[in-house]
């Protein structure tokens, strides 16, 4: 029942749009496919890891330990910020009829901005 419960919680952080919804679609509407998939790995496998300490207690010590717990979601918004300053900082207006060719990203870079949005994000730290 525990671990249901657990996958319940889980499945509600990755299905509520956010900063995962935000870092897939950025990369898909930019179109690196390859970019977006790797994300999406490292997404899954950083809930997997988040699941998996929950599960081992991580929870309990966050819970008790009230200052980590803040410290985490301070480092991780401070993260999912950046992010947002840098994407608003490259998104440049382009004159009318003028197309430009996006960036591309491998699927590493993907799976590494997955990764690092995943374990950075608030939302999912407080649900575990």
């Amino acid at each position: 029942m525990i671990i249901l419960t657990t996958l319940g919680l889980y499945a509600m952080a990755v299905v509520s749009p956010g900063p995962n919804f935000a870092l897939i679609s950025r990369l898909a509407l930019a179109g690196c496919r390859e970019a977006a998939m790797g994300a999406t790995i490292g997404l899954a496998l950083s809930a997997t890891f988040y699941a998996i300490l929950t599960i081992a207690g991580l929870s309990v010590l966050l819970a008790r330990v009230g200052w980590l717990a803040s410290l985490v979601q301070v480092a991780g918004g401070c993260y999912l910020v950046y992010l947002g300053v840098k994407t608003w900082l490259e998104a440049k207006p382009k004159p009318l009829g003028e197309r430009s060719v996006p960036p591309q990203k491998s699927a590493q870079d993907g799976f590494r901005m997955g990764i690092i949005v995943n374990l950075s994000n608030p939302k999912v730290i407080t649900s575990s």
